[in-house]
C-alpha cells in the first residue's frame, strides 16, 4: 500500500511499519523541506535520508501522545544525530528568556515561541506580541551578561548541568531543573 502526500511518498513495509520513502524535490517554489515531529536520532536519519533540509523538534504542544518526553530532554539526542548536516529548530514549552538560551545551548539553531505570543495577542493585540517579544529578549540578554556570552554563538557553548531541587520530593517532575553555569570560553566576569 503505497499513499503520496504532496512531495513525500509514505508506503507500508512487510512488517505494516509507514516508511517515508523520500521527499522528492522542493516544492516549486522552492522552499527548504522541514520534518517536524523529529525526538530522536532515528527520527533523525529517516527524515535525512528522505532529503529534509531541516528538523523540527516538538512534540506538538505535549498533547498529541500522552507521557511523551518533553522536547527538552530529546534535543541533545537530535543535535547529536544532526551533526551539523541542518539546523535543528526547537519548540517546547518556551515561556522565558532563560528557555530560549537553554535550548540554544544545548544545540538549537532556532527556536520557536507559540503560547506566549497567543497570550500577547489575546491580552494587547499587536502592543502585546511586541511587549512579549521584548521581554523575551531582555530575559535573553540578561542570562547571557550573567554568564559571559557576548553572542549567540558563545550561547552555543555555554555549559549547562541538571541538578534536583532539594525541595519537594514528592513531586519529582518539579524537584528536576537545569541551571546555566557559564560561557565555556572566558571565565565568567559578573
Amino acid at each position: 500500500m503505497t499513499d503520496t502526500y504532496q512531495n513525500g511518498i509514505i508506503s507500508q513495509d512487510s512488517d505494516g511499519d509507514y516508511v517515508l520513502e523520500k521527499l522528492g524535490t522542493p516544492n516549486a517554489k522552492g522552499l527548504p523541506v522541514i520534518v517536524k515531529g523529529v525526538n530522536c536520532a532515528e527520527d533523525v536519519e529517516v527524515a535525512l535520508t528522505a532529503g529534509a533540509d531541516g528538523v523540527y523538534v516538538t512534540n506538538h504542544g505535549g498533547r498529541e501522545i500522552d507521557g511523551a518526553p518533553a522536547t527538552i530532554d530529546v534535543l541533545p539526542e537530535v543535535v547529536e544525530a544532526v551533526n551539523g548536516r541542518c539546523p535543528v529548530i526547537f519548540d517546547g514549552g518556551v515561556r522565558r528568556g532563560s528557555h530560549v538560551f537553554k535550548a540554544l545551548a544545548l544545540g538549537a539553531d532556532l527556536v520557536g515561541i507559540g503560547r506566549p505570543y497567543l497570550y500577547g495577542l489575546t491580552l494587547g493585540g499587536p502592543h502585546g506580541v511586541a511587549s512579549i517579544i521584548n521581554e523575551l529578549n531582555d530575559e535573553l540578554k540578561i542570562d547571557m551578561q550573567l554568564t559571559g556570552c557576548k553572542t549567540i554563538k558563545d550561547v552555543k557553548h555555554a555549559r549547562l548541568t541538571d541538578f534536583q531541587y532539594a525541595g519537594d520530593i514528592s513531586h519529582p517532575a518539579l524537584t528536576r531543573g537545569c541551571a546555566i553555569l557559564s560561557y565555556r570560553g572566558q571565565p565568567n566576569q559578573v
